[in-house]
Parts: C-alpha cells; sequence; structure tokens
C-alpha cells in the first residue's frame, strides 16, 4: 500500500494526442497505461519513436477521438460509459453509428491489446444485434470490422456470420461480396460461417414454433464466450438481457447470433 501511495504522490502524466492535427492532449496516468496493456509499456520504452520530439508524449494520428474517449473512460472505471450505451430512442442513421463505434473500439482495443475492453464492447455489440432494433449489420460497418480485425479473430467470426444470416434471408446478394475483394481471409470465413449456419435459417421453422425455453436454456451456457477474447467478465449487467427467456422475435436472432442447434 505504501508503494502504492507514494507512486500517486509521483505520478507521471502521459501526454496523449488522439486523431490528425490534434493540439489538445489527454493526460493519463503512466501507471494506467502501464497497467492497461503492454503495448503501451513497451510504447513508452520507446517514446521518441511514437511520433514524439520529447519524452512524456504519445502520438495516435489515425485514431478515432471518440473511441479512445470509451476507451479512457474505461482504462479510469472498467466500464463502458453510459452515453456509449443504450440505443432505443435512435434512429436508423444513429445505429448504424453505434455499431460502428462499437466496431471501432473492439479494433483499437486488438491494436493495443486491451482484451479486457475488447470483452465488453462486443457484450455491448452483441446484446444490441440481439435485443436491439435489427439483428443485421450495415454493409459500411461490416467492411470496416472485416478490414480493421486480423483473420481468426472473434469479431471476424461475429461478422462473417451476420454476412451469412443476411446471404440467407437475401437482404444482401452474391454480388455484394465485392466490397470485400482485397481483404485477407474475408472470403473464407464468411464461407465457413455460411456453412455453419443453423438449419433453423432455412425458413422451415416459423418464429412462433421455435422453443423459447429451449433457447433460454442455451443460452444460459453462455454461447456469447466463443466471442470473448479474454473469457468475458464473470458477472455484468448485460447478461440478464442476454439470458432472460427470449421473445420469439429473439429466438431466431439468438440462433444464428449464437450458433445454435
Amino acid at each position: 500500500m505504501d508503494t502504492l501511495l507514494k507512486s500517486l504522490q509521483s505520478e507521471r502524466l502521459i501526454k496523449i494526442f488522439v486523431g490528425p492535427g490534434t493540439t489538445m492532449p489527454y493526460h493519463v496516468p503512466q501507471t494506467i497505461l502501464h497497467t492497461t496493456s503492454d503495448y503501451f509499456t513497451k510504447a513508452l520504452l520507446h517514446e521518441t519513436s511514437l511520433g514524439a520530439a520529447e519524452t512524456g508524449v504519445l502520438r495516435f494520428p489515425e485514431d478515432d477521438v471518440d473511441v479512445w474517449g470509451i476507451l479512457l473512460y474505461w482504462m479510469l472505471i472498467k466500464e463502458l460509459p453510459e452515453t456509449a450505451l443504450g440505443t432505443r430512442a435512435m434512429k436508423d442513421q444513429e445505429l448504424a453509428e453505434f455499431e460502428l463505434l462499437l466496431v471501432r473500439c473492439w479494433a483499437v482495443g486488438e491494436r493495443y491489446q486491451v482484451p479486457q475492453f475488447q470483452d465488453l464492447v462486443m457484450l455491448e455489440l452483441l446484446v444490441f444485434l440481439y435485443r436491439g432494433h435489427s439483428p443485421l449489420i450495415g454493409l459500411v460497418t461490416l467492411k470496416e470490422a472485416f478490414a480493421t480485425t486480423p483473420p481468426g479473430r472473434p469479431m471476424r467470426k461475429l461478422v462473417a456470420r451476420n454476412v451469412a444470416q443476411q446471404l440467407r434471408g437475401q437482404s444482401l446478394h452474391h454480388n455484394d461480396l465485392d466490397m470485400f475483394d482485397g481483404i485477407a481471409g474475408c472470403m473464407a470465413e464468411i464461407v465457413k460461417a455460411v456453412g455453419e449456419l443453423p438449419s433453423c435459417m432455412n425458413g422451415c421453422v416459423m418464429p412462433q414454433q421455435r422453443d423459447q425455453k429451449k433457447v433460454a436454456t442455451s443460452m444460459a451456457k453462455r454461447p456469447w464466450d466463443g466471442y470473448m477474447v479474454a473469457g468475458g467478465p464473470e458477472e455484468h449487467r448485460v447478461y440478464a438481457s442476454l439470458t432472460s427467456v427470449p421473445a420469439c422475435r429473439d429466438t431466431l436472432r439468438a440462433e444464428t447470433l449464437f450458433a445454435l442447434h
């Protein structure tokens, strides 16, 4: 405890500049950066090689300021800000921007090796798709998710399944896949996801015929863990939304989103 208190008395603040041409930095305690990620620990050992002319400065000119605002909040509170949640009153354009923001947050967590942050962001995205306005991810967000995350990662699995779902439901067509040309591993992951779609997606079972209790039992086994990077938190407020007995509308969403069979 004495060591902690002494560190607070002599805490070094790091200036973090986010976005192109930013002149107003965030002042972040160095210990917070050290405990957040090995990436930042290594970055602080090589500050001048990351675009700074002086020590105590880190620059991330390619990153999004809104995303960093959420990341910094998480660094301090270990929770996502309420302003990043809650989509009931959003209109279509706002919903599209919200899902894109979540994907960008997850990608930044991937880039800077912050798996616990990625897991909370993924949980919000899963609840958004499962219980929200629509289970279908927009084309702009799909393309960004594929382009900014490596093959084989949980975000890739989620968006590949979403593309497969939209192809089966004909809200996407095969010529729409041209937008993914040149993205490493993308097509292979989509093909794999199409093959893994549950049989319920063939349209022969009406939503009102689905066994809601069976789906709820499957959800109680935490099928979302397959989308986690660090295993996900033991307890979290969103779990109530994921594990409660689904409405008829939500059973199909659960089966396709989590590949329930």
